[in-house]
């Protein structure tokens, strides 16, 4: 079908836009409720994937992209459950957002397992916040004094934070558990604290290339859903077409090309 598209495109202008939603990138809606992390998410899929994300709060359900995304955090809030089951199953996905914040990775894998039981459906744990970032030479600098002085208590961020403002401000770009993992990856000599070591670290805990192969699982129903959305705009674009225009169109309605 895309191809007799583009052939009626390039003779008729008009249909255009219909051949361009079958040929664009990944189309992505993320949904979610008040300071689920919609924004970052958006930025991190910009940044790590070929996709067009656009955030939607939790009453906009983005009926026209490719793949809708559900931001818990958490925890199943009230009236989650009935929007995630709004979604189309086949082009849907669920990601427990800002993971980082949960704990260690046994406990955010059980805080996804719990939120998945809940809902009947596979829970994703994800850091925007880890995709989204880029760390800084002075980021990186200042994680390697950390890692080369005083040892991390268990329960750090207030104290932290307190004793230099960069520090204040590198919590809030990578989180505890982001200080946490770079500061021991960088103890046990795994990378040597740059910060595109510190950069490929996070974006690789971030869940994001799980993301993508979720993305690439759904190749079928997506090339599906797009046909059938360009098949109503064309048989709408024929309907008030004149003559040729219209002729034309329904050839290719019929599976042709002319």
């Amino acid at each position: 079908m895309i191809d007799a598209v583009e052939d009626l495109a390039r003779r008729w202008p008009t249909a255009a836009p219909i051949y361009r939603k079958l040929i664009r990138p990944l189309d992505v809606a993320v949904i979610g409720m008040p300071s689920s992390g919609r924004a970052t998410i958006v930025r991190a899929l910009h940044r790590s994937l070929s996709v067009t994300a656009v955030a939607a709060g939790p009453s906009t359900l983005g009926a026209d992209a490719d793949i809708s995304l559900y931001l818990l955090v958490g925890r199943v809030r009230a009236g989650e459950a009935e929007a995630i089951a709004r979604l189309p199953c086949d082009r849907r996905l669920v990601l427990l957002n800002k993971a980082d914040a949960c704990g260690p990775p046994d406990v955010v894998i059980g805080v996804a397992e719990r939120c998945g039981s809940a809902l009947g459906t596979e829970v994703l744990p994800v850091s925007g916040l880890w995709g989204a970032v880029t760390v800084t030479s002075d980021d990186a600098a200042l994680l390697r004094d950390i890692a080369a002085g005083e040892a991390l208590p268990a329960r750090f961020a207030a104290q932290f934070a307190a004793v230099d403002p960069r520090r204040a401000n590198l919590l809030g770009r990578i989180g505890r558990q982001g200080v946490v993992d770079c500061v021991e990856e960088v103890r046990a000599g795994r990378i040597a604290g740059n910060p595109r070591d510190f950069d490929q670290l996070l974006r690789r805990r971030s869940g994001l290339r799980q993301v993508s192969a979720a993305f690439a699982a759904m190749a079928g129903p997506i090339a599906i859903f797009r046909q059938e959305r360009a098949r109503t705009e064309l048989s709408t674009l024929a309907a008030a077409a004149p003559g040729q225009l219209r002729d034309a169109v329904e050839h290719v309605l019929i599976g042709g090309r002319r």
